[in-house]
Order: structure tokens, then sequence, then C-alpha cells
């Protein structure tokens, strides 16, 4: 049977096999590289992913250091990636989850004040404990700003869509009247959001 791989990106990076963690094997760019291709499920082409990482690098070594990184995905995660001659993909049909796809379910139409009132407190409360915090926290890169703004844009995507969700569960509470239920939501929503 093949064990399932899990993704934790909502909060510090956690990956995990068999709840075995493989986090540790992996250098911060090899990382990075992996958490992009999962997020954007596209392929994407050597170049463009070289220039993304290693674009202060020289081409030659840029690429050479690409193919470092995706030498060790592929020994430490077998058959998770989808490389072709030009281009990278995280292979979608390899057994795992990842906490964002979760989240996003759960919250689905919450960015829309009329959707809002529909999700259920049970949806609720599980994107709430999924919700760890901030996207890749702590997680920084050196020499790669692109990949640090796409970070940064994540981030503040997830960050809006916790905020409502922590708004929504903490008025579904107050109108029930379960007034210290409301508690915990609200406080998270002070963590994110203090003022």
């Amino acid at each position: 049977m093949t064990a399932v791989l899990h993704f934790n990106l909502l909060g510090k990076l956690q990956i995990s096999s068999d709840e075995e963690l493989v986090e540790d094997r992996l250098t911060t760019k090899a990382h990075a590289l992996l958490c992009y291709l999962l997020i954007t499920k596209q392929a994407h082409t050597r170049h463009s992913l070289a220039g993304l990482f290693w674009g202060d690098s020289a081409d030659k070594k840029a690429k050479n250091s690409l193919r470092v990184a995706l030498s060790a995905i592929r020994r430490l995660l077998p058959d998770v990636l989808i490389s072709e001659w030009q281009t990278v993909a995280f292979n979608q049909e390899v057994p795992f989850t990842l906490d964002v796809t979760q989240f996003a379910t759960k919250t689905r139409g919450l960015l829309s004040e009329e959707s809002a009132h529909q999700l259920s407190q049970a949806d609720l409360e599980t994107a709430v404990s999924l919700y760890r915090d901030d996207f890749l926290t702590d997680f920084h890169v050196d020499d790669a700003p692109l990949f640090e703004e796409w970070v940064l844009s994540q981030r503040a995507q997830w960050q809006e869509v916790a905020i409502k969700t922590f708004t929504a569960l903490t008025q579904h509470y107050m109108q029930q009247g379960s007034y210290r239920d409301a508690i915990t939501p609200l406080h998270r929503l002070l963590q994110v959001e203090p003022w």
C-alpha cells in the first residue's frame, strides 16, 4: 500500500508520510520548490523555476541548482514529481492531503458575503482547526525575491479567508447564545488581526 503524504502549509511547514516527519531532509529551496509546485497545481518550465528560485545566479548554475533540488525531492519522495524535458509539475495522482485545499473546501464561498451564512458550523469549526497560523509561517528563502513575493500574496489571501472564518464562527456561536464557545474563534481573530 502506498503511503499517504501529508502537507501542512498553514503554519510552519510540515511534511509527513505515515506519521514520519520528512521536512528536515530537504534544503530550504527544495522545500520551497515542492510547495510552489504543490500549490500552483500546474506544470512549470524549468527555465521559469530556475529564475524563480535562483534568479541571481548565472543561467547554467541556476539550472544545475534546480536539477540538484529536483533530484533531492525525488530521492526523498519518489513519484511526487512529473518531470518532462522542459517542464516539472507535482503529481496530483499520488495519495496526499493538503491543509490549504481542505481549508479552501471548508470555507468555500466565504469571501462573498451572501454565501457566508450558508456555511455550517461544523465546516467553520474544521476550518478554524486547519488554520494553525499564516501560510508558511517563518519560512523564508534567501536570494529568491520572486518566490518571497508569491508567499506574501498567498499569505495575504489565506489570512483574509481566516479572518472571515473566525468572524463567521464567532457569529454562529453568538446567535446560539454560546458566548463561551465564541471566545476561541474571537481570540484567534485577534491573533491574526490584532487591530
